[in-house]
Parts: C-alpha cells; sequence; structure tokens
C-alpha cells in the first residue's frame, strides 16, 4: 500500500512550459480513491498551496486499488518566487513521502 509522487527536480520557464508531475497509488480495497490532496510549500518563502486531484485512472485489483494520474504544476499554480518547492500527497489514510523541484525564473 503507498501512494508515490515524482516530478523534475529543476524546473525554468524556458523548458516549454509544463512541469509534470506524476503519482500513482496502491490503496486498501475498502478505500475507493476519489481525492488526492497534493500539498506545496516553498522551502524559501513558505509559501502553501493545495491541489485535490480526481485520479484519471484507477482500477480494482488483488489487493486493492492500484492508479495513477499526471498533471501540469503551471496549468494549476502561479509560480512566482524561484526557488523549491517540496510536494507531498495525502489520500485517505496514505502520506506520500515529499518530493523537491525547484523552479527557476527565465
Amino acid at each position: 500500500m503507498g501512494l508515490v509522487l515524482a516530478v523534475a527536480r529543476v524546473h525554468s520557464a524556458s523548458d516549454g512550459g509544463a512541469w509534470p508531475l506524476r503519482a500513482a497509488f496502491r490503496m486498501p480495497s475498502t478505500l475507493i480513491p476519489l481525492i488526492v490532496h497534493l500539498v506545496i510549500i516553498g522551502a524559501d518563502d513558505g509559501q502553501v498551496a493545495r491541489l485535490s486531484i480526481s485520479p484519471t485512472s484507477w482500477s480494482m485489483q488483488a489487493g486493492g486499488f492500484v492508479g495513477r494520474f499526471a498533471l501540469d504544476l503551471n496549468a494549476h499554480l502561479a509560480f512566482s518566487e524561484p526557488q523549491t518547492y517540496f510536494f507531498r500527497a495525502f489520500a485517505q489514510s496514505l502520506m506520500s513521502e515529499p518530493v523537491a523541484g525547484a523552479w527557476l525564473a527565465d
């Protein structure tokens, strides 16, 4: 059982605009994965943002629900301060390990 995130360690606006974040999870069969909450914290300014995401793909498999989703962080958040951001996801009783990614200005 678990919830994992992946994000590029460094992203610049000149990289083409998209800053993808990917997530995958396995939850007990008694929990239906309707919403995953992402918490994003700026390392320098302490800015906190939260996104609630509905997984785009999930299915019941032996032992629980398995699923994943991906999103473009730039489409959902306005990054204004070049800094490292820490990302963590929560769903039902699961919590991901934090992952870090740096947003750089052009």
